[in-house]
């Protein structure tokens, strides 16, 4: 599954904004660790938990 699979099948819109902001972050800032992840917004802390872990999860999958 890519990151964009998984982010459609996110059901929650707040959750799926963030799932696409932490997406984006990872693209143009993890690598270089210049600036904090994107806010929760409205999300859980467990909620947002999830969502990086998956992202990172598939990130990790898909460099190996």
């Amino acid at each position: 599954m890519t990151a964009q699979q998984y982010i459609r099948r996110i059901r929650t819109p707040a959750k799926r904004r963030y799932a696409q902001e932490y997406l984006a972050w990872m693209e143009r800032v993890k690598p270089n660790l210049l600036s904090p992840p994107p806010s929760r917004g409205g999300v859980s802390y467990m909620a947002a938990q999830g969502v990086r872990m998956e992202l990172d999860a598939i990130e990790e999958a898909t460099r190996t």
